[in-house]
């Protein structure tokens, strides 16, 4: 978060800044949905004083002056969030808060003018008058650092995470000798990134070349996975399967090859670098727009291998086609996924993965708050055995030393902390007006636990009690307590 440090002499993002007062505490206890202080295209249907919780209508609102994105029932309740009446300056609409909100303003405006218009001509994007040419280019750069942190998170992750090591130990060596394993799987780094959608992951609406240098997003994958493939030397094919139920992109499957240059010469070539056509490594991207289950799993839609029985008589590929199946991880990713949010249901994609038996993965999350949420909540249900020493403790007796700058890698297999790769985008949040995040900025991960039987009467109890108790969450981690002091943010999702 160096542009923090550089515009507003911040070291940390500051996560959570609504105050929850009693009068706001019962309103959200009576309907967990109201969005405190945040209106939609103008829309003031369901919104509520950040202050004291009172609804709004067109005619009652007062915004902020300076960010105009935090909505009031009058100036004395933006006063009273504004400053520093009771002492506490860590909550409310601060001085940083506001600023932080003038720049997720900028990048909105931004982002819209460059968002691709089917429908229009190909005219220079308009932008917003009161946005300086400065302001611009440094929005830009903070929007496209976002679309990069999903291939950043994804490549470097799996590189450096203790868990990983034993499922790429596999291609450092030779593999003559290994005979026991299948071909394919020889060659083959298999990734499923579940719950993917085409505004996030696959960066569908966005023109990719514009705000990341790259031709598309497949070229954003392959340059973020490059190291990767020059440093497993037996490693032939990295397989990113995208799937999800807002996973509808247009290219279903793309395959493209690593432009590696070898050490070795050949001489009688004037010492130029040869390559080894059959050494190089492909990347091949798929996605599938439904959901993660055994159904997936088996199904015959196969893309990599319609692609591959294109090449063969249709005799041959109506022959193979019931054998089709989709290939199982090595790996399971999840970016932002809301295991806690009681509006879906991640039982089944969890259920899938755990009948693999100990396959690594990791999650990212958007705040702090919410990956305590969701590692607690994979305990609880018995998708993990364990919990990273520093959060144990938290979650267990509600205190702890957490300030975590960077991720923490120690023996132990799971592994928590900030996410170096995460983007410069601040986002504010969908439903309480000073909250504030960053997308995949925390992110944990580890081995989920041995397939064993669920007990689903527990879950459906604990998915129950979850719902009846919306309105209280684990308080952020520099409170280092856990409270009924905010309702689950499902706009972080």
């Amino acid at each position: 978060m160096d542009f923090l440090n550089q515009s507003l002499n911040l070291s940390t993002l500051p996560e959570c800044q609504t105050r929850i007062t009693d009068a706001v505490s019962k309103v959200l206890e009576l309907d967990p949905s109201i969005r405190l202080g945040v209106a939609e295209e103008n829309d003031m249907n369901g919104v509520a004083c950040t202050t004291c919780g009172k609804a709004l209508s067109a005619n009652t609102k007062v915004v902020c002056k300076a960010c105009r994105r935090v909505y009031y029932c009058s100036r004395e309740c933006r006063r009273s969030d504004s400053c520093n009446l009771n002492g506490d300056d860590s909550h409310g609409h601060s001085a940083t808060v506001c600023n932080l909100l003038r720049l997720c303003q900028i990048d909105e405006k931004v982002e819209e003018a460059l968002l691709l218009d089917k429908s229009s001509s190909k005219k220079p994007p308009v932008i917003n008058k009161s946005i300086t040419k400065e302001e611009r280019e440094a929005s830009e750069h903070r929007i496209s650092s976002e679309f990069e942190s999903y291939p950043a998170t994804l490549s470097n992750i799996i590189m450096n995470a203790p868990c990983f090591i034993p499922i790429l130990e596999k291609f450092t060596h030779s593999l003559k000798h290994q005979k026991q394993m299948e071909h394919h799987e020889k060659h083959s780094l298999t990734i499923h990134i579940i719950g993917a959608s085409e505004e996030a992951e696959l960066w569908r609406d966005y023109d990719a070349k514009q705000f990341t240098g790259c031709d598309d997003v497949y070229d954003g994958y392959l340059s973020a996975f490059s190291d990767l493939a020059s440093t497993l030397k037996e490693l032939r094919k990295i397989h990113l399967i995208f799937v999800g139920p807002n996973c509808k992109c247009k290219e279903k499957y793309v395959e493209r090859t690593f432009d590696e240059d070898y050490s070795d010469f050949d001489g009688d070539n004037n010492g130029r670098k040869r390559k080894r056509q059959h050494d190089q490594c492909k990347l091949i991207i798929e996605a599938y727009d439904s959901a993660y289950d055994t159904n997936f799993l088996s199904s015959s839609s196969n893309l990599a291998a319609e692609k591959h029985s294109q090449k063969h008589s249709q005799k041959h590929s109506q022959k193979h086609s019931r054998k089709i199946s989709i290939s199982k991880p090595d790996v399971a990713v999840f970016f932002n996924p809301g295991f806690t949010c009681p509006d879906y249901s991640w039982l089944e994609a969890l259920d899938l993965c755990k009948k693999f038996s100990g396959i690594p993965f990791f999650v990212t999350t958007n705040t702090e708050m919410e990956a305590m949420a969701d590692m607690q909540y994979l305990h609880q249900k018995g998708y993990i055995d364990s919990l990273p020493r520093s959060v144990s403790d938290i979650i267990s007796d509600g205190i702890g030393d957490h300030d975590i700058d960077s991720i923490e890698y120690s023996n132990e297999v799971m592994f928590f902390g900030e996410n170096p790769n995460a983007g410069l985008r601040v986002r504010q949040s969908g439903n309480m007006a000073n909250d504030l995040f960053v997308k995949n900025r925390w992110v944990f991960g580890g081995t989920f636990a041995s397939s064993s039987t669920i007990d689903r009467e527990t879950i459906r109890s604990s998915g129950k009690a979850t719902k009846e108790s919306k309105a209280s969450q684990i308080t952020a981690s520099k409170d280092k307590s856990i409270g009924k002091k905010k309702k689950k943010n499902s706009a972080l999702m």
